[in-house]
């Protein structure tokens, strides 16, 4: 069985080793994307701040990588780049890197996802995992039906493979393992 961790504590700048490396899930609401290989838990604490352009910044409780891939980096925006925007004009909107990143984005809507660690961090900090979706239907989170994220975006052509990391299963949890048919619902 795995943990849901959408409604379990998670502080700011929480240590993401001390879950150790058992898989866990975590709803759409518990996590966004940042970019195309980088997810941040949101922290459950009061934090959320209000940012620019009326937008609710929630502080993180830690970061997850895919530990098999890597997306191109998200361009950095210029001062001339700031006019165009207040003009209404993207100068990055066809980037690789917000590319990937709004793929991300749109593979994960309405999906929870399934995190299974690797019981390492990166260099900066951030969990290195395989990370799936998973479909959610009400409450209940069907985890035989989870599909790789790392599959789904190589397919896309959004990423390339990182390192000499080896691709997860496409389907991490087996139809016809002792999880079959069996959707999680927490208590």
């Amino acid at each position: 069985m795995f943990r849901d961790l959408t409604d379990d504590p998670r502080p700011v700048g929480m240590d993401p080793l001390r879950l150790g490396d058992r898989p866990f899930l975590l709803r759409d609401a518990a996590f966004f994307v940042i970019d195309g290989d980088t997810i941040r838990v949101k922290s459950t604490e009061d934090s959320a701040k209000d940012g620019p352009m009326g937008y609710r910044l929630h502080q993180q409780a830690f970061a997850i990588r895919f530990r098999s891939i890597a997306a191109p980096e998200k361009p950095r925006y210029s001062s001339t780049d700031r006019t165009l925007l207040a003009a209404g004009v993207d100068p990055h909107a066809r980037s690789a890197g917000i590319m990937a990143r709004d793929g991300l984005r749109r593979m994960l809507d309405g999906f929870a996802i399934l995190v299974q660690p690797s019981g390492r961090l990166d260099r900066y900090g951030r969990m290195l995992a395989d990370i799936s979706r998973t479909p959610v239907s009400g409450r209940k989170i069907d985890v035989t039906s989870a599909m790789s994220l790392e599959h789904l975006l190589l397919n896309a052509g959004l990423v390339s493979r990182f390192g000499p990391e080896s691709l997860p299963a496409r389907h991490p949890v087996p139809a016809d393992s002792q999880n079959a048919g069996m959707a999680f619902e927490p208590a």
